[in-house]
């Protein structure tokens, strides 16, 4: 290490204390300084010394990789390795090729005093030949105890990665691309749930039922769940695992942090660790109230991109699209859609009524669409905020749309009622999978029935 100091004794790696005040705690901010892009080869690591406060650390670190592309096999990713202090701290898939990404990352509680970070490429691991990661920046940010994100930091699982089909399958298919959290209060406790966005499933439900009943084709499962009382103090604490059951956690930890592994192709939780490689993601983004799950792919807007490059490598793409097909297309010929309704039935036939999306293109077109292809099962059945998608002829746009209907689809011959109190959002990705602008936004609410089944949720006239 003194070596490549030496050798590139015109960079200065400084550090940039600066306090800022986040409710009634400080985040104390270093990161790199001197010129950019910096370069990471193998055998030629990067490290940047730190003190700490004795705080939880954050990581932002912005990277590309020019020699890989995530939609071609055997040039997935390149793979970083994070080492605290000389101690393995966690693997850093840099899926997003070329593109500069900011990949956000967790160290944990750091002792306080002086400290190393290095990242170097994972010699082990299938790295492109002669690959080169260029960091564009290294921010390292201190969480205190007083900060109130601070018990949401440092409850945060640890996800091993998949070694179901290979010993690390996770660097190359359903990585996990971000972690967020959430919380909820009730009497004298409360509960922190973590939930994990992986960019496919290789099992469970299939591509084609995933755009129509969650509008993406990545997983999203909640991972971790704690229960803490007004001391802080844990009172129980929960994972998800195999087959979507809520498993009490009595694995082990590291600091506060619960170790998991994903087990299943469908991205399930075990507390049993077999795997010799790890996901240490930042928590600190909370999914905000009311919104569907599918909003923190909207705020992260390159995971659409990750999500259509898995889809293309795996061959899951349609060629040529039709919008007539199930089948999953590319992701830039889908109208995505956010909703909230409520079942008002009895709970037998709740779980049976869903709602659907019917486009209607100007001039008539070939026909209408629907989000779930006239498939009941693949309807929107689940309550509250919801996301779906709907196909379209390729290159469709806002302007090409006459008309948008909520249509309810029923799986039982029961009476029912269900009501839609809103779309809250209707975009297309653009030509770099990137979302654009939701064009419209509906709340009227109305009341689906056997005899009133559909409402005009958007008409091109009404813009």
């Amino acid at each position: 290490m003194l070596a490549w100091v030496k050798r590139y004794r015109w960079l200065v790696i400084g550090l940039m204390a600066a306090a800022l005040l986040i409710g009634i705690g400080v985040l104390i901010e270093r990161q790199l300084q001197g010129p950019r892009p910096l370069e990471i080869r193998l055998g030629e690591p990067l490290s940047l010394p730190f003190t700490s406060d004795g705080g939880a650390f954050l990581v932002d670190l912005e990277a590309a990789s020019p020699s890989t592309f995530w939609g071609e096999k055997d040039r997935e990713a390149t793979i970083l390795e994070g080492r605290v202090d000389d101690v393995y701290s966690q693997d850093v898939v840099l899926h997003g090729g070329a593109p500069s990404l900011t990949y956000r990352l967790a160290l944990g509680v750091i002792p306080p005093g002086q400290h190393t970070l290095t990242l170097s490429l994972r010699a082990d691991a299938p790295n492109p030949l002669g690959a080169t990661v260029k960091i564009d920046e290294l921010r390292l940010r201190e969480v205190l105890p007083s900060d109130p994100s601070y018990l949401a930091i440092t409850h945060a699982p640890i996800v091993y990665g998949r070694a179901l089909i290979d010993e690390r399958e996770n660097y190359h298919t359903d990585v996990p691309l971000l972690m967020y959290h959430e919380v909820m209060a009730e009497g004298d406790q409360t509960t922190i749930q973590y939930s994990v966005i992986w960019s496919n499933e290789d099992g469970g439900t299939a591509s084609p039922a995933l755009m129509a009943r969650w509008g993406r084709t990545t997983d999203i499962e909640w991972v971790y769940r704690v229960n803490l009382d007004s001391s802080s103090e844990i009172v129980s604490e929960f994972y998800q695992g195999q087959f979507h059951l809520t498993m009490p956690f009595r694995g082990e930890k590291e600091g506060r942090h619960p170790l998991l592994q994903t087990a299943t192709f469908n991205n399930l939780m075990s507390e049993q660790i077999s795997s010799d490689y790890r996901f240490f993601l930042s928590p600190e983004t909370s999914l905000p109230s009311g919104r569907a799950r599918e909003i923190m792919m909207d705020v992260n807007p390159w995971t659409y991109r990750i999500m259509a490059e898995e889809l293309l490598r795996e061959g899951k793409i349609e060629e040529p699209a039709d919008p007539f097909s199930p089948r999953v297309s590319d992701p830039r010929n889908y109208l995505y859609l956010e909703l909230d309704k409520t079942t008002l039935a009895s709970k037998s036939v709740s779980s049976l009524v869903g709602v659907a999306f019917r486009v209607t293109l100007r001039g008539g077109g070939t026909g209408v669409y629907t989000s779930h292809h006239d498939l009941p099962d693949q309807s929107v059945l689940r309550d509250g905020s919801a996301s779906t998608t709907v196909e379209l002829p390729p290159g469709t746009r806002p302007d090409d749309i006459e008309s948008i209907e909520a249509i309810v689809v029923s799986l039982t011959s029961g009476d029912f009622l269900v009501e839609l109190n809103s779309v809250t959002k209707a975009f297309f990705l653009g030509p770099d999978f990137v979302p654009q602008d939701s064009f419209f936004t509906w709340e009227d609410r109305v009341v689906l029935t056997p005899e009133n089944p559909a409402a005009v949720v958007y008409r091109r006239e009404s813009r």
